[in-house]
């Protein structure tokens, strides 16, 4: 549909088209969506306390929640707390949702392969 808009050769590559028209591709406006709706619900939560005395490498900032299902485990529920804890730690402290949108938005054009996020929730 990028290639039609711009009329360009069936062969061209999109990314760059998508970049010069600022419009997310699809796995991208997915993750956007998915972090905006759960910044909107826990954003505003500090970070859960570590239940450890000592330091790990790396502390996860919300529990993922257990599943028994599929259905669950393609929610935003679940979903939502995988992406959040694998995007930048600036990104989560940002202070606003305009802040949080933009910050994301930036992010994810700047980055291509956003396949290890879509790969945390198969």
């Amino acid at each position: 549909m990028i290639i039609i808009m711009h009329r360009k050769n069936t062969l061209t590559p999109s990314w760059p088209l998508f970049l010069q028209s600022n419009i997310l591709p699809l796995r991208h406006l997915f993750i956007y969506k998915v972090l905006v709706i759960f910044y909107n619900k826990c954003g505003d939560i500090p970070f859960t306390e570590s239940r450890h005395s000592y330091n790990l490498r790396l502390i996860p900032t919300f529990r993922i929640p257990k599943h028994f299902l599929t259905f669950y485990k393609q929610s935003i529920e679940f979903i939502g707390p995988k992406m959040y804890s694998k995007i930048p730690n600036i990104i989560r402290k940002s202070k606003s949702l305009a802040i949080f949108k933009r910050n994301v938005k930036i992010w994810l054009f700047c980055n291509n392969n956003v396949e290890c996020l879509l790969n945390s929730i198969i």
